[in-house]
């Protein structure tokens, strides 16, 4: 029969309880991406539960089940398409479609894969440029390639909140949240972002209630868009990387339409070109012993070569692109 939502909620307390009381483990749960170690698996979404598994031998399609780590599965969750592995340069393709300048294009393809990074803190991608020159498209194209929130590009963006509870809640419900337009941080908004970055917990109040609170904890990944933003704190600073544009003229220009089109034929192979290098940069990263000086996010220079080497650069090649994209005055 129907029961009551007391019910459910007597039962649910009661198997807290039961769990608090008799001390069962407490299990980590993630969110599209667990990275295990040496491992990583990557939840394609898919009713049956299939997820892409990295280790340093392979990459191989598995289906998730009770000896898996645990996925939640947020309402914005959506399916990914499954990767093609050839050697088609999608990355390439995808840099030069999105108008990247050509001097930031190993920073853009080694941070896209760097965000599958998921234990580890990765700098926020900000896409700043003037009205015209690609911003949403830019930053909804690495939403739907890393973690996508629907087929559109309308459904993998949001504006940013105005509440700090409201970023804590989005941020906590999406392995990476995409902010478009963004035109102003302040100061309580900026320690979230930069909490969230690092890895952390926030107390929020349970939705309804007067007494019961709920400590979100979480690590996002993040990319925004905005005119100019205003990142006038020196500890958001230090988390970003700008990237800019090539001039886009009536020459160079497609219509929206063609974009979806050329995209949806690249997607496939992106993400097979993403986890192959990805799997590259296991091994190159556990034999690294090259000594970095740390700049900024030292975990995302030591594996930001490692995917650089991986896609074939040569060495130190990333690690001199950004010290450059330091002195622009970008991260200062």
């Amino acid at each position: 029969g129907i029961h009551s939502d007391d019910f459910y909620k007597n039962v649910l307390h009661a198997i807290i309880s039961d769990a608090q009381m008799n001390g069962a483990p407490r299990e980590k749960i993630y969110n599209r991406i667990a990275m295990l170690k040496d491992e990583f698996l990557y939840d394609l979404g898919t009713f049956d539960y299939s997820a892409i598994k990295i280790t340093k031998e392979k990459i191989e399609i598995i289906k998730l089940d009770e000896n898996s780590p645990l996925f939640v599965r947020t309402q914005s969750l959506h399916e990914q398409v499954k990767p093609k592995f050839n050697t088609t340069k999608s990355l390439d393709k995808i840099s030069e479609l999105l108008h990247i300048v050509k001097k930031d294009r190993i920073l853009f393809k080694v941070h896209l894969i760097a965000f599958l990074l998921e234990m580890h803190p990765i700098p926020i991608m900000v896409i700043d440029g003037t009205s015209g020159s690609l911003k949403t498209t830019v930053t909804t194209t690495v939403k739907r390639i890393i973690d996508p929130n629907g087929k559109s590009r309308y459904s993998n963006y949001v504006g940013f909140p105005k509440k700090q509870e409201d970023l804590v809640i989005s941020l906590h419900n999406r392995y990476m949240s995409s902010f478009d337009n963004v035109t102003r941080i302040d100061q309580p908004m900026s320690d979230v972002m930069c909490m969230s970055i690092t890895g952390g917990s926030n107390i929020t109040r349970e939705l309804y209630t007067d007494s019961n609170e709920s400590i979100l904890s979480f690590r996002s990944k993040m990319v925004l868009n905005g005119i100019v933003p205003t990142l006038d704190y020196p500890d958001l600073k230090e988390r970003i990387i700008v990237y800019y544009r090539e001039n886009i003229n009536s020459q160079n220009r497609i219509t929206e339409e063609e974009y979806e089109k050329i995209f949806a034929m690249l997607l496939p192979s992106i993400l097979g070109e993403i986890f192959t290098a990805l799997q590259k940069s296991i091994l190159i990263h556990s034999n690294f012993k090259q000594k970095i000086k740390p700049e900024r996010m030292a975990d995302f220079q030591t594996w930001g070569e490692a995917i650089a080497r991986a896609l074939g650069y040569d060495d130190n090649q990333f690690l001199d692109a950004y010290s450059e994209k330091l002195k622009e005055g970008t991260l200062n």
